[in-house]
């Protein structure tokens, strides 16, 4: 007796779906290997940065091998599904400083990556009007964004502008005075830095907003590199509380996440808040963590939350910190 039509459909149907599913789950263990060898190559660093993902794929993975016992698949899942969540648990479990502090001055960072082609400037003032954030940094911003954001000088006394049309223009404002604006280009980059001096509870407090190159290209790639060097050197040499935040294009699994961290002798904000992932909002199963907040050890972190979207591809980061007084 021949098999029904639609019995024959099923089973390559099925049997397509099987061999897709393989390749997923080989690929996802390749990659969660080739993450950790991100030193070495360009491609290799990429492949880093989709753990919650590679999680994801082995989770199911699991599942599907157990049901059908297949033992020796199962055993592989479960191997390559403990690589990824040891280094994606302990940004939920390791706590945050969030301790009531005596006599310390809180303040609240907004940090948006708008998005050059992104008109949705009604949102992003909405966002501020709700957060009430004390600083705000805003990346990606052209001329018509510095007029569309104009008015918040009402309210925020201090400004700095450093329009560009592509998309690497900067902002920055503050209701805290500011002593000083200055402009630093790291790395050889032409990607203009604002940092800010000003005073919280009576500290002297410096805040870095940056947006690192993309690694596009291997020679942007060796340029972030140098841009994350250059500040991992300021950073350090730095004595008084500091603030680095801003989109970095890269997750805490590169090995130059890593590296920057040590040198620099920061701390990450996200530490006990989870992943808090916040880039592509076109693609939402591919969101990764690479706009990123850290601080020097004096300062605590109260809170650490992303923003809802406001028509960039970035999620808006919303921190808070607070300083102790002098």
């Amino acid at each position: 007796m021949k098999a029904k039509p639609e019995t024959n459909k099923l089973s390559k149907i099925k049997n397509a779906l099987s061999r897709r599913g393989r390749i997923v789950f080989y690929a996802s263990c390749i990659f969660t290997l080739t993450g950790f060898l991100g030193k070495y190559s360009m491609a290799f660093e990429l492949t880093a940065h989709f753990r919650m993902q590679y999680l994801f794929v082995f989770l199911i993975a699991v599942v599907f091998w157990g049901r059908y016992r297949k033992w020796w698949w199962l055993s592989a899942a479960i191997i390559v599904l403990i690589i990824n969540a040891a280094v994606i648990l302990p940004w939920y479990f390791a706590g945050p400083d969030t301790a009531v502090i005596d006599g310390a001055s809180q303040i609240r960072i907004l940090l948006s990556n708008v998005h050059t082609s992104n008109d949705n400037y009604a949102d992003l003032l909405a966002l501020v009007e709700r957060e009430s954030p004390d600083i705000i940094v805003l990346e990606e911003t052209d001329r018509g964004w510095v007029r569309a954001v104009k008015e918040l000088e009402a309210e925020y006394n201090w400004a700095e502008y450093f329009p560009r049309a592509d998309n690497f223009g900067i902002t920055v404002f503050s209701r805290i005075k500011v002593n000083e604006f200055s402009i630093e280009r790291f790395g050889g980059s032409d990607a203009p830095s604002i940092i800010a001096d000003l005073e919280i509870g009576g500290s002297s407090v410096k805040v870095i907003a940056t947006h690192l190159l993309p690694p596009a290209t291997p020679s942007y790639f060796r340029m972030r590199n140098r841009q994350l060097e250059q500040i991992a050197r300021q950073a350090a040499a730095n004595e008084n509380a500091l603030v680095v935040i801003g989109d970095f294009n890269l997750t805490m699994w590169s090995h130059y996440y890593s590296k920057f961290v040590a040198d620099s002798g920061l701390k990450d904000a996200r530490q006990g808040f989870g992943i808090e992932p916040t880039w592509p909002t076109m693609l939402p199963p591919l969101y990764i963590p690479i706009d990123q907040c850290f601080c020097s050890k004096n300062v605590k972190v109260i809170n650490f939350k992303i923003g809802n979207r406001i028509g960039s591809d970035h999620l808006p980061l919303i921190v808070d910190l607070a300083f102790p007084e002098k």
